[in-house]
């Protein structure tokens, strides 16, 4: 093993041991290393401390076998490394987990990123690697601040974490481009529910009008002339099914979303 790296195991019951024999305890001259995740799809987040330059990632990996429960090979839980440098996370039964395995799906995905702080200082995050991953449009929300940040391999996002914050800082909004669009448009929008609320991610930033309607027909919000990439809507209305349409150059879309 290289100088200065290491691993971490996880047992899975009291009488589980690991050996590493004598003649595998030898010094290498082999070079730091960053190996790949197996040949898998996956994405990269790396969060920066702008201050001391620490830096800790968080990997995103893609596997059809990815189940709602801890995945060994897939999933690994978050070390938290102290006060002074903060963890980028996913959360899965209430631990924080610096790997998460998802399935690859056909449509948009959001997932909740948390901020294990350690400072009150100015960090950045953005895409370390993106591997095997094409066609994806890939939206950082901040939810504290409202701003919504097309991420790819040119571009990051500088915030400012103070004592008291939600730890929930961000959503990772991911649309996959071989999503299933409606036969009669070719528009380039995406229409989903996230959190309660409505969202449309706009990967043109088409000027367009979004209409909304109950499950009775009747309009329960509008908004006309809207071009930014990202819009969420958020509606004051109890949970259930509503009709989310968009008008843009002469074509429309509909979607059906359960609030």
């Amino acid at each position: 093993m290289p100088a200065n790296q290491g691993f971490a195991v996880r047992a899975t019951s009291g009488t589980n041991s690991m050996n590493i024999p004598t003649d595998s305890k030898l010094h290498n001259a082999q070079a730091f290393r960053k190996a790949g995740l197996n040949d898998r799809s996956y994405i990269s987040l790396t969060l920066i401390d702008n201050i001391g330059k620490t830096n800790d990632l968080f990997y995103l990996n893609f596997d059809d076998d990815a189940s709602d429960e801890y995945d060994n090979g897939l999933d690994a839980y978050e070390f938290v490394s102290g006060v002074t440098a903060a963890n980028l996370s996913a959360k899965l039964n209430g631990d924080y987990l610096s790997m998460l395995g998802v399935p690859l799906h056909t449509g948009t995905q959001v997932y909740p990123l948390y901020i294990l702080k350690g400072e009150d200082i100015e960090y950045t995050i953005g895409i370390d690697e993106l591997m095997a991953i094409e066609n994806m449009e890939i939206v950082l929300e901040d939810i504290q601040t409202g701003e919504f940040i097309t991420l790819d391999e040119s571009t990051s996002y500088t915030f400012i974490v103070n004592e008291g914050d939600d730890n929930n800082r961000f959503n990772l909004h991911l649309k996959n481009a071989t999503a299933v669009q409606d036969l009669e448009s070719e528009l380039p929008f995406a229409i989903y529910s996230a959190n309660s609320s409505i969202c449309i991610m706009n990967s043109e930033s088409k000027k367009y009008e979004v209409l909304v309607y109950d499950i009775s027909g009747r309009l329960i919000y509008q908004d006309s002339a809207v071009s930014s990439n990202f819009n969420k809507i958020d509606i004051d209305t109890v949970e259930g099914v509503y009709l989310v349409k968009i008008l843009s150059e002469g074509q429309a879309i509909t979607r059906k979303i359960i609030k």
